[in-house]
């Protein structure tokens, strides 16, 4: 046993030692397949976490979920950041050098970006399923006021609300 404990500080040594050697952004350090069987087994295995409780347990869980939220939370920020530049800016930087202070832009449903924001909002229970709300309230930090409508196209009416049907998004944006 004192053998692994000097193996492990050993190879943990070693590990800060090539972590110091490299940009501090860039600190990436991987271990061997043997090295990490071998502190598997000085720790005790994968799944020993010492004494098992429910608060651990919980602890460990909400590790695990925090992983996940944070790549839905950079999809996320990145499907609004694509939506923005490829629809809203373009139609803003046109009214705007026409004299205007609104004007409005259309979002087809079948867009990747958009599918990809309705994958994140299916995934959260507690997030409102309106994609529109969730566009609004981001451009809403950069100072616009807008309105979702989402058009029906089997009135071939825009809506105020989400139809099922929904083909096309319209944000009519104001400043």
């Amino acid at each position: 046993r004192e053998m692994r404990r000097a193996q492990l500080c050993a190879w943990l040594l070693s590990v800060r030692r090539l972590a110091q050697r490299r940009e501090v952004g860039a600190v990436s350090a991987s271990l061997p397949i043997e090295v990490k069987d071998s502190i598997d087994g000085f720790v005790g295995g994968k799944y020993v976490w010492g004494p098992i409780t429910a608060a651990r347990a919980h602890a460990i869980a909400e590790c695990a979920q925090r992983q996940l939220k944070r790549s839905e939370g950079l999809l996320r920020q990145s499907a609004l950041a694509a939506l923005v530049a490829r629809y809203v800016h373009p139609a803003v930087m046109q009214a705007a050098e026409a004299g205007c202070v609104a004007c409005y832009t259309e979002i087809p449903t079948d867009d990747v970006a958009l599918q990809a924001l309705f994958e994140v909002v299916s995934s959260e229970p507690q997030q409102t399923k309106e994609v529109g709300a969730m566009l609004c309230a981001h451009l809403a930090t950069d100072g616009f006021q807008v309105e979702p409508k989402y058009h029906d196209p089997e009135y071939s009416l825009w809506r105020g609300f989400w139809v099922d049907k929904c083909n096309r998004l319209r944000l009519v944006l104001r400043w």
